[in-house]
């Protein structure tokens, strides 16, 4: 009897190990999303910031070679802050900086290889357009992050999909047009509102952690994200800035149910790409 029940147990592992083996893997959806305001004024920004979409593009290939490419459905894409008066065709870029695995079985490998020659240059050529003839902060307009969780998020997400965001930003909601700012009481669709109350202020965790205090929640409903927000740099020389910058974040995000967010500040570029290629 004892031998029987044994073999029962054998049996029944090896058949839960073949149904997990036989499961498909959930395909992924990497969104990048760009702030190419001032931010791009820092000392090698650019680089940097290509350097980490770079990383991310490897790893979304690794997941189109484990699945044997011709089983993959995962995407990816780069996208753009809203931002007004830039010289370039935004759509047309994000159009160039997009690819998805669905489609024809027989040209996946092409489409992949095709994309992956041609990506690192349309990549370094967005950058150059972004930065022709800029050399001072009011060069720049402020990239509305709100208004792409509102308006375009949504829709560059993949229900069937585990989609994850990288954010390149220095962290700041900054933009110029007060028609693009929304505010409820004591929330605000920007930063600039935000800062100033919480700046000096010794007890600043407490005052953010007030209900009613903080960036205005987009109403949107954002399933099965994880968010990564890189590169974040204080433009201000205030003690606690950084600090306040991540508290914003990940009190907006939190409360818009996006339960798993790291913000990251702007380091030495090999230890915020180590950390990046360690958040799973």
């Amino acid at each position: 009897m004892t031998n029987f029940f044994n073999s029962v147990l054998v049996l029944c592992f090896l058949m839960v190990g073949f149904t997990a083996s036989s499961q498909k893997p959930t395909p992924q959806n990497y969104v990048v999303l760009l702030d190419l305001s001032d931010r791009l004024l820092a000392s090698g920004q650019a680089g940097r910031d290509q350097a980490l979409i770079m990383d991310m593009f490897n790893r979304f290939e690794q997941d189109v070679r484990r699945n044997m490419i011709i089983n993959s459905r995962d995407c990816f894409r780069v996208v753009i802050a809203p931002q007004q008066g830039v010289s370039y065709d935004a759509n047309l870029h994000m159009a160039k900086l997009f690819l998805t695995m669905d489609g024809p079985l027989t040209t996946k490998r092409q489409r992949l290889d095709a994309f992956k020659v041609a990506f690192p240059t349309r990549l370094k050529e967005l950058y150059r357009l972004a930065m022709v003839g800029k050399t001072k902060t009011t060069d720049y307009r402020g990239c509305d992050i709100w208004q792409y969780f509102n308006e375009q998020l949504p829709t560059d997400l993949l229900p069937a999909h585990l989609n994850t965001l990288l954010v390149l930003t220095d962290g700041y909601f900054d933009f110029e047009k007060n028609s693009h700012r929304k505010q409820q009481g004591n929330r605000y669709s920007d930063s600039q509102q935000l800062m100033p109350r919480l700046r000096g202020q010794a007890n600043w965790q407490d005052i953010l952690k007030q209900p009613g205090f903080g960036l205005l929640p987009v109403p949107k409903q954002f399933p099965r994200m994880r968010v990564w927000v890189a590169e974040i740099s204080p433009k201000v020389d205030h003690l606690d800035e950084l600090d306040i910058l991540k508290g914003i974040w990940q009190k907006w995000l939190g409360e818009m149910r996006i339960v798993s967010v790291h913000c990251l500040a702007r380091a030495p570029l090999p230890k915020v790409q180590l950390a990046l290629r360690q958040f799973r």
